[in-house]
């Protein structure tokens, strides 16, 4: 569990030299998709575009988040709309490509704050619990490679959306999931075997026999339903969701909420 520095008091170590950093934690989904509400909004004659009247001149943000279970996305077209471009990919791939980079050549950074990939399952979402085990898949195989996978993953997210599974079967998807691991150097054969599922009853009779990732994934859903998030992307910081770091933040913005809240 993150502890913030300045309560690094509370913590007992027997290590040498234990150090409390700062962490941030990133509850992400790989299938969070992007809704362009300036797209909707253009079509004025559909119902969507009463909704998008009623909820968002008003500032009701909490309904948006209900409807689409992403932020979303919104430019000058329509000034009135307020909310910022946020979801999944779009976060991840500028902590990973800028942010990433950023930590590792300043050293003020690099020895102060860590950041966590929390997996964040929207069963909404079909796929999202495949694509989840995919990652844990991952992490059991080449721990080294999660970052990598997920950011391969993320770059072909649509893929693994509603309209592209839905003809396949779970085996089949996971086969997919397999190659794209390789694609990063996990081993696909070793992959696959973790995630595929068996149309054979196990010796006991149990049918629901789950996957080689399955008590890993569990353990993922436990402790994200203890924290009581359910939209993606959302950022915790020592402990507190932080609501100041949108998605839509550049490398820019981050840098600068980095240099105000590692200290």
């Amino acid at each position: 569990m993150a502890l913030a520095p300045k309560f690094a008091g509370q913590k007992f170590s027997a290590a040498a030299g234990s150090q409390t950093i700062h962490t941030l934690e990133l509850y992400l989904d790989y299938v969070c998709p992007l809704v362009d509400l300036n797209e909707l909004a253009r079509s004025r004659d559909t119902v969507l575009s009463t909704m998008l009247a009623l909820f968002f001149t008003g500032g009701f943000r909490s309904p948006a988040r209900s409807l689409w279970n992403c932020e979303t996305t919104i430019d000058d077209t329509f000034p009135e709309l307020t909310l910022p471009l946020q979801f999944s990919a779009k976060m991840f791939n500028t902590v990973y490509s800028s942010v990433f980079p950023l930590l590792k050549s300043n050293t003020k950074y690099s020895n102060s704050v860590q950041f966590i990939f929390r997996q964040q399952i929207q069963p909404w979402h079909p796929s999202s619990t495949l694509v989840h085990e995919a990652g844990v898949a991952v992490l059991k195989l080449s721990p080294q490679l999660f970052w990598p996978f997920s950011a391969a993953l993320f770059a072909d997210q649509k893929s693994y959306f509603d309209v592209n599974i839905v003809n396949e079967t779970r085996n089949a998807t996971y086969a997919r999931l397999a190659k794209l691991g390789a694609s990063v150097g996990v081993d696909e054969s070793k992959m696959y075997d973790l995630l595929k599922i068996s149309d054979k009853p196990r010796e006991d009779g149990a049918l629901n026999t789950g996957n080689g990732t399955t008590d890993d994934l569990k353990k993922l859903v436990k402790y994200n339903r203890s924290t009581g998030i359910h939209v993606t992307p959302t950022v915790v910081f020592d402990g507190l969701v932080e609501n100041g770091i949108s998605s839509s933040f550049s490398a820019e913005q981050w840098d600068e909420w980095l240099a105000k809240n590692i200290v």
